[in-house]
């Protein structure tokens, strides 16, 4: 088991660079629920998400994509709740 820190990643840039990277091994997530929307809920903030580009949304949805293994229609259900204020999980 491994746990990532993943706060080194301070740009969409880095997050890009890392999807490329991780292509070349596998990524499997084992958490629960929760703790898995929390994480998403910061990572949103700490990029400040309403306010990104389109481009760089992708960006940032592609890595919770690689890291969460959830699909693009699960991200975004916790997108949406993102979006209202309320709770992801």
């Amino acid at each position: 088991m491994i746990t990532m820190f993943d706060d080194s990643h301070a740009t969409i840039g880095q997050l890009e660079t890392f999807i490329d990277s991780s292509e070349t091994f596998s990524i499997t997530s084992r958490c629960p629920r929760r703790e898995r929307a929390e994480w998403m809920y910061k990572l949103l903030v700490r990029f400040k998400y309403r306010k990104l580009k389109r481009r760089a949304k992708g960006v940032l949805l592609r890595y919770i994509e690689r890291i969460t293994q959830l699909n693009e229609k699960q991200i975004d259900r916790y997108v949406r709740a993102y979006k209202r204020g309320g709770k992801l999980c």
